[in-house]
């Protein structure tokens, strides 16, 4: 950002006072701040199987995902989640609670996944999925995953439940390298 959403003058960052590099306005001082953006997914839940996505659109065209993406401004995290749902595989959820929570510091990024039940299988691909399927643990696509906050929910998910047991997980998310396209990782 170059000039002041308020203003409309020119922004700089003071030298030596922010180390955050905030912006400011040189002529109302109005301070513009970088914050990280939230995405929210859900863990869909089918008896022993979860909802995945495939991609039909970047970051991760082609590949799988839990249905998910960025918060609205006037929505909660957890209604995010299942509006995100029901745009990609159109089909709804009993959202259960939060279960991870994921700092993608590469992206500005943090990722919020809950657990949730289908309310159905009558799902279908959305206009932003290539296909939409239930998966076990055994035939989940484990290397055509597209984010890696996908890969630790599944693997962390799977895990519980043959403990029988469902914490919460914070964690930070290095990128990895997708099957299409380089290192990247977002919601």
């Amino acid at each position: 950002m170059k000039y002041c959403c308020e203003c409309g003058s020119r922004l700089r960052t003071p030298a030596g006072r922010d180390r955050l590099g905030r912006r400011r306005c040189e002529q109302c001082g109005a301070v513009f701040y970088a914050s990280p953006r939230l995405g929210a997914a859900c863990i869909a839940r089918w008896d022993d199987e979860v909802l995945l996505v495939r991609r039909g659109a970047d970051p991760g065209y082609g590949l799988w995902s839990l249905p998910g993406g960025f918060v609205e401004a006037r929505e909660t995290p957890g209604a995010g989640a299942s509006r995100e749902l029901l745009e990609e595989a159109g089909v709804g959820v009993e959202m259960e609670r939060p279960y991870a929570l994921f700092r993608v510091a590469a992206g500005h990024q943090f990722h919020v996944v809950y657990l949730a039940r289908l309310c159905g299988t009558g799902f279908a691909p959305g206009p932003e999925a290539l296909e939409v399927g239930l998966f076990g643990e055994t035939n989940v696509p484990w290397q055509r995953l597209a984010f890696a906050s996908t890969r630790e929910s599944l693997r962390r998910y799977f895990a519980d439940l043959r403990d029988g047991r469902f914490g919460f997980l914070f964690a930070d998310i290095q990128p990895f390298a997708s099957a299409t396209d380089g290192s990247f990782e977002a919601a």
